[in-house]
C-alpha cells in the first residue's frame, strides 16, 4: 500500500481517531465499572461486618439476660431456697438459651449463712446433659478470689470479663458477672454465665468474607480471640504480632475502634472493615484480598480489550474496503482526465451508481459534451474573427484621418478657451480686491458703530451718576448744616454742665469745712464725740472725693467744649465746600447733557454710514460671484477643450491601436485555428 494512495492515507487518517476513541472508552469503562464494583464490595463487606456483629451482640443479650434473671429472682428470697433450688433454678436458666455454657450464683462469704464461707452452685452442659457441681465451695478454688468474681462487687450491672481457660471446666470462655443485692442495697452474690469461646472460635475459624477473606475478633487488649490462625488464639496479640503489617493494623484496630483500612501482607493487599462490638468492647475485623476484589475488574478489562480488538479489525475492514470504492471511481476519472489532456473529447465515463460519485461521473460527462460544443463553435468563430479582423483594420485606417483634423481644430479652439480664460481670472482679482476693500469699510463702520453705541451708553450713565452727586452732595449740605446746629447746642450745654460742675464744688468745700468744724467739737467732747468724730472723718473723705470728681468733670467740660468748638468751625468750613462741590456737579450735570445731546446725533450719523457702507459690501459680493462664476464657466470651457484636444489625440492614438490590434487578432486567429487542429471532436 503505498502512502501517497487515497487508500493508504484514509487509512492513516481514520485509524488513530478509532484507536484513541476505542482506547478513551475502554479506560472510562474501566474506571466506571472499578469504582461500581469496588463500592459494592466495600458495600458488601461493611454489610457482613454490621451481620456479625449484630449476631455476637444477639448473642451477648440472649446470654446476659440469665444472670440477670437470676439476680432479680432471688435478690429477696435467697435465704428461703435451699441449694436443691438453686440447683433447679440455674439448670432452668441454662436450658433457655442453647449458647450458654454454664450458669451459676456465688454467695458472699457468710451471706447465705453466717457459718459457711462458700456457697455455690454451677449449672453446666456436658454434652447433651445439664450438669451441676458445687466444687466451687472447695476452699482450694476459692472463686471470691477469681476475675469473674471481684469484678461484680459493687457494681450496678453485668460486666464481662477478659477471656481465661477455667480450671474445673477445662474450657476457655467468657463470663458475664450479675451483682445481686439484697432489700437493703448490700451485696451478697454474684450470678454467672460463662460462653464457651471455642464455639464462636470455631464459628469465625470458618467464616469466610466473599470468597477468599476471612474474619478476626479481638479482645479490646489486642489478644485474639477468634480467626483463621489457632496458634494465635488466647495466646498473641495482635499489635505484637511478628508480621509487623498486621502489628501496625493491630494498632490502628486498637486506636480508631471503627472504620476501615488496608495492610499488605505476603498474599498483598488486604482490605479490612472493622467495628467495635458495644457490650464486651471486643473488635471484629472482616478481611478480603484485594485481588479477589479487582479480579471482576481484569476479567472486564479482558472482555473489554477483546471487545475493542475486534471492533478495531471490523472497523479496519471497512475502511479498507470503503477506500477501495472510493479509488475504483478515482481511477476512472483519472483515466478519462488524462484523454482530455491528450485533447481527445470523444469517451466519456460509464455511471455505475446514484451517489456522489455516480454524480460526479455525470456531471464530468456533462462537462465533457459542454466542454466539446464549446471547440466547435470557437472554431467556427475563429473563422468569422478572421473576416471581421480585415474589415476592422480598413475601417481604422479611414477613421485615423478623420481623428487627425478634428484634433487640429479642437486644439485651436483650446487655445482661444485659454486667452479668454486669463481675461476672467483678472477681471476676477481686481473685483476680490475691490470687495475686500469695501468689506474693510464696513468693518471699520459697525466698529465706529459699536463704540459711538458704547460712548452713548457711557455718557448716559455719567450723567445719571451726576445727577445722583448732586442730590447726594445737597443732602450732604443739609445734614452738614444740622451737625453744626447739633454742635452749638452740645456747646451750650457743655458751659451749663460746667456752672452745675461749679456749684458742686462749692458745695463739696463747705461740706469738707463743716466737717472739719465737726470734728473739733467731738474732739472737745471727749469720750462722747468719737463716734460723732468717725461720722466726721468719713463726711470729710466723701467730700474731698467729691471735689475731685467735681474737679475731673470739669476738666473732661473743658475738653468737650473745646473739641466741639474745633467741630463747629470744621463743620462750617465743609458746609463752605460742599456748597461749592454741588455747584461744581452740577455745572458738570450740564456739561454731561450737552456731551450726550452731542453723541445721539453723532451715532445716528454713524448708523447711516454703517448701513450704507453693509449695503456696498453686499453689492460688491454679487458682482464678485458673478465674476467668479464667469471665470469658472471659462475654466471649464478651456478645461473642456482641452479635454476634447486629448480625447481626439487619444482617439488618434487607439485607431491606432486598433489598427495594431487587428494586425495582432489576424496572426492569433491564425495561431488559434492551429491550436483547434489538434482537438478532437
Amino acid at each position: 500500500m503505498r502512502l501517497r494512495s487515497v487508500k493508504a492515507k484514509t487509512f492513516l487518517l481514520f485509524m488513530p481517531a478509532v484507536l484513541v476513541l476505542f482506547a478513551a472508552v475502554l479506560v472510562a469503562a474501566y474506571v466506571y465499572a472499578k469504582g461500581i464494583i469496588l463500592d459494592q464490595s466495600r458495600y458488601g463487606m461493611n454489610e457482613q461486618l454490621k451481620s456479625i456483629s449484630n449476631d455476637i451482640d444477639t448473642r451477648l443479650v440472649a446470654h446476659t439476660r440469665l444472670p440477670e434473671m437470676i439476680a432479680h429472682t432471688i435478690e429477696d428470697t435467697y435465704t428461703k431456697l435451699t441449694l436443691q433450688d438453686y440447683q433447679s433454678m440455674t439448670k432452668g436458666e441454662l436450658s433457655v438459651n442453647g449458647e450458654t455454657f454454664g450458669v451459676g450464683v456465688f454467695f458472699a462469704e457468710g451471706a447465705y449463712n453466717p457459718k459457711t464461707k462458700y456457697f455455690s452452685t454451677y449449672a453446666f452442659r456436658d454434652k447433651d446433659n445439664l450438669k451441676s457441681t458445687e466444687d466451687y465451695n472447695n476452699a482450694g478454688n476459692n472463686y471470691m478470689s477469681q476475675n469473674w468474681y471481684k469484678a461484680a462487687v459493687n457494681q450496678k450491672e453485668v460486666v464481662y470479663t477478659d477471656p481465661y481457660y477455667d480450671e474445673v471446666t477445662k474450657v476457655p470462655m467468657v463470663t458475664a458477672s450479675a451483682p445481686i443485692y439484697n432489700a437493703g442495697k448490700q451485696f451478697i452474690a454474684v450470678a454467672t454465665g460463662d460462653i464457651d469461646l471455642s464455639t464462636l472460635q470455631k464459628t469465625m475459624a470458618d467464616m469466610k468474607v466473599g470468597a477468599t477473606g476471612w474474619a478476626l475478633l479481638i479482645h479490646k487488649d489486642g489478644t485474639y480471640l477468634a480467626g483463621p490462625e489457632q496458634d494465635k488464639v488466647m495466646k498473641t496479640k495482635l499489635q505484637q504480632d511478628p508480621d509487623s503489617a498486621l502489628a501496625a493494623l493491630g494498632q490502628e484496630l486498637l486506636q480508631n475502634k471503627n472504620g476501615n483500612t488496608t495492610y499488605t501482607s505476603a498474599n498483598g493487599v488486604n482490605h479490612v472493615f472493622y467495628k467495635e462490638i458495644p457490650r464486651t468492647n471486643w473488635i471484629l475485623a472482616v478481611i478480603k484480598p484485594d485481588k479477589e476484589l479487582t479480579e471482576p475488574l481484569t476479567q472486564l478489562l479482558f472482555k473489554l480489550c477483546l471487545i475493542g480488538l475486534a471492533g478495531i479489525l471490523l472497523i479496519a475492514a471497512v475502511i479498507l474496503v470503503y477506500s477501495r470504492g472510493i479509488t475504483t471511481q478515482i481511477a476512472k476519472l483519472n483515466k478519462l482526465s488524462e484523454k482530455l489532456a491528450a485533447g481527445d473529447f470523444t469517451h466519456h465515463i460509464a455511471v455505475t451508481s446514484q451517489d456522489e460519485f455516480g454524480q460526479m461521473s455525470e456531471h464530468f460527462n456533462r462537462a465533457t459534451g459542454e466542454l466539446r460544443q464549446m471547440l466547435n463553435k470557437v472554431s467556427e468563430h475563429t473563422l468569422h474573427a478572421a473576416s471581421t479582423s480585415e474589415q476592422l483594420s480598413a475601417s481604422a485606417e479611414q477613421t485615423s484621418k478623420v481623428t487627425e483634423n478634428i484634433a487640429t481644430t479642437i486644439q485651436e479652439v483650446a487655445t482661444g478657451a485659454d486667452v479668454q480664460l486669463r481675461g476672467a481670472e483678472e477681471t476676477v482679482r481686481a473685483m476680490d480686491e475691490l470687495t475686500l476693500g469695501i468689506q474693510r469699510i464696513a468693518e471699520s463702520s459697525s466698529l465706529v458703530r459699536d463704540s459711538s453705541e458704547e460712548t452713548t451708553a457711557k455718557a448716559s450713565e455719567g450723567n445719571e451718576k451726576i445727577q445722583e452727586a448732586v442730590v447726594g452732595m445737597n443732602q450732604a449740605n443739609e445734614n452738614a448744616k444740622q451737625l453744626a446746629d447739633v454742635i452749638r447746642q452740645l456747646n451750650a450745654r457743655s458751659q451749663e454742665i460746667g456752672k452745675i460742675m461749679e456749684v458742686i464744688t462749692g458745695i463739696s468745700n463747705q461740706t469738707n469745712l463743716l466737717s472739719l468744724n465737726a470734728g473739733i467739737e467731738a474732739a472737745r467732747a471727749g469720750e462722747h464725740g468719737k463716734g460723732f468724730a468717725v461720722v466726721a472723718h468719713e463726711i470729710r473723705k466723701l467730700s474731698e472725693q467729691t471735689k475731685q470728681s467735681a474737679e475731673q468733670v470739669g476738666h473732661l467740660i473743658d475738653q468737650i467744649r473745646s473739641y466741639a468748638a474745633e467741630a463747629a468751625a470744621s463743620v462750617d468750613t465743609g458746609a463752605v465746600e460742599m456748597e461749592r462741590g454741588t455747584r461744581l456737579v452740577g455745572e458738570a450735570g450740564e456739561a454731561f447733557q450737552a456731551i450726550l445731546h452731542h453723541i445721539h446725533a453723532m451715532d445716528d450719523q454713524i448708523q447711516e454710514v454703517s448701513a450704507a457702507s453693509q449695503q456696498m459690501s453686499a453689492s460688491s459680493e454679487q458682482v464678485n460671484a458673478t465674476t467668479q462664476e464667469l471665470s469658472r464657466i471659462a475654466r471649464e470651457a478651456a478645461a473642456n477643450a482641452q479635454h476634447v484636444a486629448a480625447s481626439s489625440e487619444e482617439q488618434l492614438a487607439s485607431m491606432e491601436e486598433i489598427a495594431a490590434s487587428s494586425e495582432s487578432l489576424t496572426l492569433m486567429v491564425e495561431e488559434l485555428r492551429e491550436l483547434m487542429s489538434r482537438f478532437k471532436v
